[in-house]
């Protein structure tokens, strides 16, 4: 059975599954309660040219880690690189290449390596993490799976470039996470202007498809026995390894995985991918932003307030940031990256664009002055009473977030003019002077909304 006429089925059977939480899964087994709770789980959704409404790939993530795990956003400018030198990654040094491109990204302050950016070409790569069967066989060694995402920034100009550079960096120095040794294996949603794949690897081996339409991901495979490219032992290994009989009856998700599915990520496949097809040929920024809000609203399995749900949801209380992308193809420098840190149910987008110059303070800060804890402490206070505060908070983000949205095509025009009279510099400085001042008016709304809900507990 083709990948594609599974999902189908899956968006039919996705309304029983909403229905009965005790269902069993389309593919005949019971769906599995997850047994680390502790692993790190995001949500990452893409749709090509032909699912949006202006023929713009879209790609967004999630990114949900531990409570206290502060994300700051980090830029590096295009850099060459004498001949034979060498680049450390978080745990060991390779080879460096003439030349690594720009970027953007969101990561912890104390990574080398981030979770999910974008490159100068328009390249997006999103990490998440699975439980495979592979295991890492030298303990010292390898490449943490933020590096994997940043050197794929670094070296790929396309996307296809891309999987095949951080196929080659799996196979040959194998991937890890140091502090959590359940994950052993890292699906990429990689994106340009032009189309997008997904790359599902474990320890040393992987397999990419090319997406058509739309697709997401959350913290299991997907690929099962379709693919467009692969390690060249990823069918051997497994047989040898026990996991599969024979060529014949390989499947890579249930050879590789350490169990499958699991209930909150074939939970979360299946909601996204249904929000994805029912706006499919129409998606907007806004959409993807609305999927990345998402607690299952309208459905049975839908709990009052979200953030103490019993069920996995798309947006939670851990969701250290969330990205979306939109990639232009007659300007990819001009593709608008959408940030939100801490929970995007409440907090704010805010536009970058990659030429913009430095990254302001207080988005490099990990510090208790930096935004991040801003809008954490802000998601923290809302959660003590969320029907008295999350409406209010919304309107007043939904507010601007629509302005800078009306803004956008304007400023975007103007730029494109300026760079058309070789006046790149007064482009850069129109961008980074609109950066800088959405910046400001979503922490000024943050701070404010803060001082509020801390003078309402003080008189409670």
């Amino acid at each position: 059975m083709s990948q594609y006429i599974k999902r189908y089925l899956t968006i039919f059977f996705v309304l029983f599954l909403f229905v009965d939480f005790s269902a069993v899964s389309l593919f005949g087994s019971p769906l599995q309660n997850d047994k680390e709770k502790n692993l790190e789980q995001c949500t990452a959704i893409v749709a090509d040219r032909s699912s949006t409404s202006n023929g713009r790939v879209l790609i967004a993530k999630n990114k949900d880690l531990s409570p206290n795990d502060c994300q700051v956003l980090d830029m590096k400018k295009r850099e060459g690189h004498p001949a034979n030198s060498k680049v450390r990654c978080e745990y060991i040094e390779i080879p460096q290449v003439p030349i690594t491109y720009g970027w953007m990204g969101m990561k912890l302050p104390s990574q080398w390596g981030v979770g999910m950016g974008v490159n100068e070409h328009g390249v997006v790569i999103t990490i998440n993490a699975v439980e495979s069967k592979e295991k890492f066989v030298d303990s010292e060694g390898g490449l943490s799976t933020p590096d994997v995402c940043r050197l794929g920034l670094e070296r790929a100009k396309n996307v296809r470039e891309a999987v095949k550079v951080m196929g080659g960096l799996i196979e040959r120095y194998g991937q890890r996470v140091e502090d959590s040794p359940a994950i052993t294996g890292q699906i990429y949603i990689i994106a340009d202007p032009k189309e997008s794949w997904i790359l599902e690897s474990t320890v040393y081996h992987w397999c990419a498809i090319k997406v058509n339409g739309v697709d997401a991901r959350a913290n299991q495979f997907q690929i099962t026995t379709d693919w467009n490219l692969a390690s060249k032992d990823l069918v051997s290994y497994a047989i040898e390894q026990g996991w599969c009989k024979s060529k014949r009856d390989f499947n890579f998700a249930l050879a590789y995985s350490k169990q499958w599915p699991v209930e909150s990520s074939q939970i979360r496949w299946e909601r996204a991918t249904n929000l994805l097809e029912a706006r499919k040929g129409s998606l907007k920024p806004s959409d993807f932003k609305e999927i990345m809000r998402d607690h299952y609203e309208g459905t049975k399995l839908y709990y009052y307030p979200p953030h103490k749900s019993p069920h996995r949801t798309i947006c939670v209380d851990r969701t250290g940031s969330s990205m979306v992308v939109e990639l232009r193809k007659d300007f990819p420098e001009l593709s608008v990256v959408w940030i939100a840190l801490s929970s995007p149910c409440t907090s704010v987008y805010i536009p970058f664009w990659l030429p913009t110059g430095e990254v302001p303070r207080e988005l490099v800060s990990g510090g208790s002055d930096s935004a991040w804890w801003l809008f954490e402490n802000l998601q923290r206070e809302i959660d003590k009473d969320y029907q008295g505060r999350h409406q209010a908070t919304r309107a007043k983000f939904d507010k601007i977030e629509k302005s800078w949205m009306r803004e956008i095509p304007k400023i975007e025009k103007k730029v494109s003019e300026l760079n058309k009279m070789n006046r790149e510099s007064e482009a850069l400085s129109l961008l980074d002077k609109f950066n800088r001042w959405c910046i400001l008016e979503a922490t000024n709304v943050a701070n404010t909304l803060n001082e509020q809900f801390e003078r309402s507990n003080t008189k409670s």
